[in-house]
């Protein structure tokens, strides 16, 4: 309770605001959780065989630091406990370094292409600056009218404003070739996360603990046959509402930007990779998964439409999930 707020009744104050919208995971239902991963279970023991778990990090001396930091708090202490988990890093990208080529004429000058391992990616410059004064109007209006949560708009608004970047480029490339290189694999599902994450404190979790947690919970997912394709692990607020509770600890995702750490099933990497949406880097990447949550349907028209043709026939039946 100290560290996460009321568990169970009475509720804090404001709380009508948000149950609506987002469920709370029971504390009791994560301490059991953990130490029924603790005691190794077969299913566990089985499911290493089905995962590949990747950090991102800086090649050379720029991710030094937290690959040496990672290394030891995160993959030797996965692969002491599971040795058959295929847990190692992937080269994060700086995309201004890649030799970018610029169309040519007045509406193609926003629109740069590169190969990366033998792979063509674009950069759509259009809209990577935030809405307009008019699209912020109608983005508020759309917002409304679908019914989200209007006391985070102003948040929504902000994440929405701020501008892509060759960085955020760098970062979406690295996390797609993550994705094919899982699919050219053997691996059920992927499991990715950033350099800069680290466990939650409570109730002393490590990544040992993370990882598990989340096979417990694909291997029941699995049981219940509930199919998934993108599943975030750290669960935070969701601007639209999450759908129904599917295990104690497992939800339907809302619009949320959580990419620090998140899955992506065999399902989920083959529908995103044969489409253009991956490749293509128009928004950040946070916003465009997040977008993917609710189905494509982003409150920004534009967005929305670059979205829908990039992923055709593909959003109606892509399934979001949070833990």
């Amino acid at each position: 309770d100290p560290l996460c707020g009321p568990q169970g009744p009475p509720w804090p104050a404001g709380w009508h605001l948000l149950h609506r919208f987002l469920h709370t995971v029971d504390a009791h239902q994560l301490m059991e959780a953990v130490a029924r991963v603790r005691r190794l279970p077969f299913g566990l023991l089985e499911e290493q065989r089905r995962c590949r778990f990747r950090v991102i990090n800086l090649p050379g001396d720029r991710g030094l630091a937290r690959r040496e930091h990672i290394e030891v708090s995160c993959l030797a202490r996965l692969r002491d406990a599971f040795p058959e988990l295929d847990a190692d890093f992937t080269e994060g990208v700086v995309a201004k370094e890649l030799p970018w080529k610029t169309g040519l004429g007045l509406r193609q000058q926003c629109v740069h292409t590169t190969e990366f391992r033998g792979q063509v990616y674009v950069a759509d410059e259009e809209l990577w600056q935030g809405p307009s004064k008019n699209e912020i109007e109608q983005m508020r209006e759309e917002f409304t009218r679908s019914g989200w949560n209007t006391s985070l708009w102003r948040a929504f608004l902000q994440d929405c404003s701020e501008p892509n970047s060759w960085g955020y480029v760098g970062c979406q490339l690295a996390h797609v070739e993550a994705w094919r290189s899982a699919l050219e694999s053997s691996a059920d599902w992927l499991l990715v996360c950033e350099d800069d994450v680290c466990p939650m404190p409570l109730f002393d979790l490590d990544w040992t603990d993370v990882w598990s947690i989340v096979a417990e919970q694909i291997v029941q997912l699995r049981a219940l046959n509930e199919p998934w394709d993108l599943l975030f692990v750290g669960k935070g607020s969701s601007v639209s509402a999450e759908g129904k509770m599917l295990t104690p600890l497992v939800a339907e995702c809302g619009y949320n930007i959580k990419m620090h750490c998140y899955c992506v099933s065999r399902r989920g990497l083959s529908s995103l990779l044969k489409s253009e949406l991956p490749f293509h880097a128009i928004r950040p990447q946070d916003e465009i998964l997040a977008a993917l949550n609710v189905k494509g349907r982003h409150p920004r028209s534009r967005l929305r439409g670059k979205i829908r043709d990039l992923f055709p026939g593909g959003l109606d039946g892509f399934r979001s999930l949070c833990i």
